[in-house]
């Protein structure tokens, strides 16, 4: 049992809020976060799994139901294969408006977020649940280890060193052949394939929606709209550009990812670390692993309202990861996958545009922290974590 790092902010919600809503992609071990928090909870709890013809059933006749069961935390598993379910539930709490009454699970989040903000609104809370960080297992799995596998706890969890092949290839199945249709996406499977395949070729580059539409035949408007669903449906990250006030020349097209590093090992036919290694994808690799791990964790530790970007101006000046407060930069971090790292140009300006207070280079490995000059500090994941619990603690 891996203990996820989100719990905690869960139970202090649930504390004060009629519900909350557990968002992530399908296998990514809600479920299984959902059952430890019902043995934590001061009041009694009801599971249903409505992949279960008779939990389905149970809650037809909604207010019978949970008026029965009005004193127990109910938590309902799959919600997104019950979309009317969400306005019912707002006259079920407003009737009796008490803390942890719900706790709602899916993994269709397009369905979700469009049904539960029609009808729960200032009565649910949203949390994504990422797959498992470096953070939650690193005194039992190597960084190398995580960084090839990825967060999915089937595939991380394997005792096998190399990426299980079976195990992606059924996810990528699964959520594309009967995930996506769930959702009404109407998305010939054989397109979406390719599509995602060559999203793991061009992993952390700048998206150029002409370029995939010629390749696959349809229209930019149409790759844009499918692009925007494997984001909401957790397969890919999209990071847009940092804009500023500076007269400079910004380049606006945002990064996209595959959100899973194990996702796109598989994809990009790496099955072992020595492989990867060896293969050209391994900078964008790490940059995109780092940029997973950060985000992730910084939602998961800060309640402020953040944003996450990059920075890049066409004269070259870039900076991989900017988090920011409104139109304030304040941390810059570049990742570098060499062992003695040197500070770059395009790296120096980029701090001299944002005037960034908390500036790094992360590299795989770096026991001590040092600093190259008084404004920039190289060190490892591990370690900036804890920067990053440093510098949220002070605001």
């Amino acid at each position: 049992m891996i203990k996820r790092k989100i719990e905690k902010k869960a139970l202090s919600i649930l504390k004060w809020s009629p519900s909350i809503i557990l968002l992530g992609s399908r296998q990514i071990g809600k479920t299984t976060l959902a059952k430890s928090l019902r043995t934590q909870l001061d009041k009694p709890s009801i599971y249903l799994d409505l992949e279960n013809i008779n939990d389905f059933n149970r809650i037809q006749d909604t207010s019978l139901f949970f008026n029965e069961n009005k004193d127990k935390c109910v938590i309902i598993d799959e919600v997104q294969r019950f979309p009317e379910l969400f306005a019912r539930l707002r006259g079920i709490i407003d009737s009796h408006r008490v803390p942890a009454r719900f706790i709602l699970l899916g993994s269709a989040s397009p369905t979700i977020l469009k049904k539960s903000t029609e009808s729960l609104t200032g009565r649910a809370i949203y949390l994504e649940l990422p797959g498992i960080l470096w953070e939650e297992v690193n005194e039992s799995k190597s960084l190398e280890e995580h960084w090839l596998k990825g967060g999915f706890p089937t595939a991380l969890l394997s005792k096998k060193n190399t990426i299980n092949t079976i195990w992606f290839q059924s996810f990528l199945k699964n959520f594309i052949e009967m995930d996506l249709p769930q959702i009404k996406a109407q998305i010939p499977s054989l397109t979406l394939y390719r599509l995602i395949r060559m999203l793991a070729h061009s992993h952390g580059g700048l998206w150029n929606a002409s370029t995939f539409s010629k390749s696959l035949g349809v229209s930019s408007q149409t790759i844009s709209s499918y692009r925007d669903l494997l984001e909401k449906t957790y397969l890919i990250n999209i990071l847009p550009p940092f804009f500023t006030n500076v007269k400079k020349r910004i380049i606006k097209s945002p990064k996209v990812y595959i959100k899973d590093s194990g996702v796109l090992h598989y994809l990009s036919h790496i099955v072992d670390f020595n492989q990867l290694l060896g293969h050209p994808i391994i900078g964008h690799s790490w940059e995109g692993y780092i940029v997973e791990q950060i985000i992730s964790y910084v939602k998961i530790i800060s309640d402020e309202f953040l944003e996450f970007s990059f920075y890049r101006t066409r004269e070259g000046t870039e900076c991989d990861l900017i988090i920011s407060r409104g139109i304030k930069a304040f941390i810059a971090i570049e990742m570098k996958m060499s062992t003695s790292p040197q500070i770059t140009r395009s790296f120096s300006n980029a701090i001299k545009d944002l005037d960034t207070k908390h500036n790094y280079i992360l590299i795989p490995e770096c026991k001590h922290p040092y600093s190259l000059n008084n404004n920039i500090r190289i060190l490892d994941l591990s370690n900036m974590l804890n920067e990053l619990n440093t510098i949220f603690k002070k605001y």
